[in-house]
């Protein structure tokens, strides 16, 4: 299979270069503003439509082999967007009011940057998160992703002699019934350890600062949160 960049310009007309670049202005003028309407219809920073109306046409420009091509953001899914990120918010209200009525009086603060917060111990006393992992149908990831000492989401920084070397034992081997039953061992090595709670492959971090008590794991974290919860 053979690619190229440009495709389109191999007999392009120098004549019609004034002419593109006056519609490409007014394409922009009107796409561009209307694209960052339809990100905060959804709930988004505008930034994100400019991002959508503008990168997608450079990258399809360079590899598509059709000089004419229609692009645009569409109201359809910034409205499906919109509508499940509402639906997120009214969810956290709802636990907010339950959990007042058990004498837990919890404030609810929305950020598009949760590493931030997990990285700075003075802005919380519980840190809970969870993780839906194995996209690929494999149990490698989770590992590597959650729980090796060089991953990336290995948020309380956890360690196993042991979990390390049945990684590198795995990342050698490509039998998939091997690999299943390294990933069992490895999975029961973290269980063994108490490093994280498991519902299949969902991972639930727990870090919390020593002046809390009376937290204690569960496999839902809804249970974890308790009026027995005290902050010294």
């Amino acid at each position: 299979m053979k690619s190229s960049l440009f495709p389109t310009l191999k007999n392009y007309k120098k004549e019609y270069l004034g002419k593109d670049i006056a519609a490409g202005i007014m394409i922009a003028a009107v796409s561009i503003p209307i694209s960052m309407g339809y990100a905060e219809v959804s709930g988004l920073p505008a930034v994100f439509g400019l991002y959508g109306s503008v990168l997608p046409i450079l990258f399809f420009a360079l590899f598509s082999t059709s000089p004419q091509f229609i692009f645009g953001v569409d109201a359809a899914p910034a409205a499906i967007v919109g509508a499940a990120l509402a639906t997120l918010g009214v969810t956290a209200e709802s636990a907010q009011a339950t959990l007042k009525e058990i004498g837990m009086d919890v404030q609810v603060n929305c950020t598009s940057d949760s590493n931030t917060i997990r990285k700075d111990p003075a802005q919380w006393d519980v840190y809970a998160s969870a993780m839906v992992t194995a996209p690929t149908g494999d149990p490698e990831y989770f590992f590597t992703t959650c729980a090796l000492d060089n991953s990336v989401s290995n948020n309380g920084h956890y360690h196993s002699d042991k979990l390390e070397e049945l990684a590198k034992e795995m990342g050698k081997e490509f039998d998939v019934e091997k690999r299943s039953e390294l990933g069992i061992q490895m999975q029961q090595t973290v269980l063994d350890d108490n490093a994280y709670v498991f519902c299949s492959h969902l991972k639930m971090s727990m870090i919390m600062q020593s002046n809390v008590t009376g937290l204690v794991s569960h496999p839902c974290d809804y249970y974890e949160l308790t009026a027995d919860l005290d902050i010294n």
